[in-house]
């Protein structure tokens, strides 16, 4: 993947920009595929100024053509209305996603605490994907 310095980032000051590098956190990819929580916690920042800095370095990305504008629409040309959805198991989990669960051919992050059944989340998850085509 394309290395962009974090110096392309223009809204940040000469201060984070050292911050953030001292936090091993030398290019815009980093940025961006590490997201806000671990950034946050890397850098010591709080959670919203990492989601802002995530949020901008994301965009700049698209703008210099490095991910596409659209994320959910690359390489896929079916709508949204079209996609099936995977119960997890829990209503409760499937209420917090909206009340559909999963979307198929769509990325869905579970993240938390170790123990917190994220594994057995996504292991219920590959069988009932089963389900759908069998």
């Amino acid at each position: 993947m394309l290395e962009l310095e974090i110096n392309r980032l223009k809204e940040i000051d000469r201060s984070l920009k050292d911050q953030l590098k001292e936090a091993g956190l030398t290019s815009i990819n980093d940025i961006v595929i590490r997201g806000p929580v671990e950034v946050a916690k890397s850098a010591k920042l709080t959670l919203g100024d990492a989601a802002h800095l995530c949020n901008n370095a994301s965009l700049l990305l698209e703008q210099l053509g490095v991910i596409p504008n659209n994320i959910s629409n690359a390489g896929n040309n079916n709508s949204t209305t079209n996609n099936k959805y995977i119960k997890t198991g829990s209503a409760e989990l499937d209420r917090l996603l909206g009340g559909k669960s999963v979307e198929t051919g769509a990325i869905t992050e579970f993240y938390g605490h170790s123990g917190s059944r994220k594994t057995q989340t996504c292991l219920s998850l590959c069988v009932m994907v089963q389900q759908l085509f069998f």
